[in-house]
């Protein structure tokens, strides 16, 4: 039978934080892993979030994983919703399990200036071979960049540049004509 595990919860849980004491984890406090004897399953929501208009946005967070070394299960992914949580896209998978923190950064500036929410999700995908410490997400944030100014000419620089470039015509036109005698 399949059972829906909890939600991902704030955990000081067998020590695996980033950064401070506490970070998001996909499994059971009792056991420190995510075997339940059955397929489960679970998501961390974010709240309504709202992307800066222009410019990049991109989330990153930092994650440490330890699956089955299957490929397939117990996978590890990333959706997002511009909806209000009617539909959601996929944004990414992983395929990382070293049970070492690193960072990951995913580029949301397709959906610049939309209200989304954001789902982090864990699957099993069986109930088979999941005595393991799980998926650990900490220090989830969304970096918002400005594009770069558009640079602009003084009217100063921009004459000075049109009596250069009419220099050189005039010199390259003066070196076409002029032919040397035999």
């Amino acid at each position: 039978s399949e059972d829906s595990g909890d939600p991902y919860y704030s955990s000081n849980g067998y020590g695996k934080s980033q950064s401070w004491s506490r970070s998001f984890w996909y499994g059971q406090e009792a056991t420190g892993n995510y075997d339940t004897g059955a397929h489960n399953w679970g998501y961390l929501h974010s709240p309504l979030i709202t992307l800066a208009g222009t410019g990049t946005n991109e989330l990153r967070f930092w994650s440490w994983e330890q699956v089955e070394p299957f490929t397939g299960f117990d996978t590890r992914s990333i959706y997002i919703s511009n909806n209000g949580g009617a539909s959601w896209q996929w944004l990414w998978d992983s395929e990382d399990n070293t049970s070492n923190w690193h960072q990951v950064s995913i580029d949301l500036s397709y959906y610049a200036g939309q209200n989304v929410i954001l789902s982090f999700f864990f699957n099993t995908w069986s109930e088979l071979d999941n005595n393991y410490s799980g998926w650990y997400v900490d220090d989830i944030e969304i970096v918002s960049e400005d594009p770069p100014p558009i640079p602009t000419q003084s009217p100063t620089g921009l004459i000075a540049l049109l009596v250069i470039m009419g220099l050189l015509l005039i010199v390259a036109t003066i070196n076409m004509r002029a032919k040397p005698r035999l």
